[in-house]
């Protein structure tokens, strides 16, 4: 299991906390309000107060209250669509080591090796029969260069894998803090619909509630930007890598 899964679980867990809470607000948050609202009026200021003055006043509340709700949710069903497929920096980490192992590493190894003052074959004295030793010493000439081409476009490569499974775990860890931000704005504003009940200044009270709901809305637009955030460090990571890669020299002119 990468490292990432071990976030992502963390990751559902608050989503599920979460969307519990904001289906908690939905389904109690109106009753609460009718009821601290008519307390008030009724126990508090002993007005007579027609009902559909209440409920006017109510509904208001109640309707800023579920377009809160809903806005948040959107954020927390956008934090499960990011997670839905969990890329393994490990694997990238491991394939970005075997570029480096079976790849970088023997072509620069190899690149000093095959330049013809190294290659006794291609030495006059050692075969000189015209054409044929010609075309040998055109096919190895210039394959140094070649090989020496491997290691500039494999190395970027190797070097972008590994960042990318950095970026990967950069981005679970910052989407998990919002997500648990999020959460814990949710659950906060459960535990304050709840302490409505029998508090005597209930307008402010419901006033101040729907406020912190919709001010809880830019806690959740946190999420959206981050993808946004992690699609543009991705742009930037792979971007080097666009550069074509030259032909492999002709073996003979």
């Amino acid at each position: 299991m990468s490292y990432v899964d071990v976030i992502r679980d963390q990751i559902v867990e608050q989503l599920e906390s979460g969307k519990k809470g904001l289906d908690w607000i939905d389904a109690n948050g109106p009753s609460i309000i009718r009821t601290a609202l008519n307390m008030y009026l009724d126990t508090v200021l002993h007005l007579p107060v027609p009902g559909f003055v209440t409920d006017r006043l109510a509904n208001e509340a109640i309707e800023k209250m579920h377009e809160a709700t809903k806005e948040i949710r959107k954020s927390l069903d956008e934090a499960e669509r990011q997670i839905a497929y969990v890329g393994s920096p490990d694997r990238l980490r491991a394939a970005a080591s075997a570029i480096g192992d079976k790849v970088v590493t023997p072509a620069r190894g190899l690149a000093s090796g095959i330049v013809l003052g190294k290659l006794p074959s291609t030495s006059p004295s050692n075969w000189n029969d015209g054409e044929a030793s010609g075309n040998y010493v055109r096919a190895v000439d210039g394959r140094d260069d070649a090989v020496t081409a491997i290691d500039t476009y494999a190395n970027p490569i190797s070097s972008a894998l590994d960042d990318l499974a950095d970026a990967i775990e950069n981005y679970y860890l910052a989407l998990l803090a919002a997500v648990v931000g999020v959460c814990t704005f949710i659950l906060s504003m459960v535990e304050t619909i709840l302490s409505l009940v029998g508090v005597i200044t209930a307008p402010a009270a419901i006033i101040g509630v729907v406020g912190m709901l919709l001010g809880g809305i830019t806690a959740g637009i946190a999420i959206f930007q981050l993808a946004v955030t992690a699609e543009q460090n991705a742009r930037s990571i792979t971007g080097g890598l666009s550069g074509e890669i030259p032909d492999w020299p002709r073996v003979l002119a």
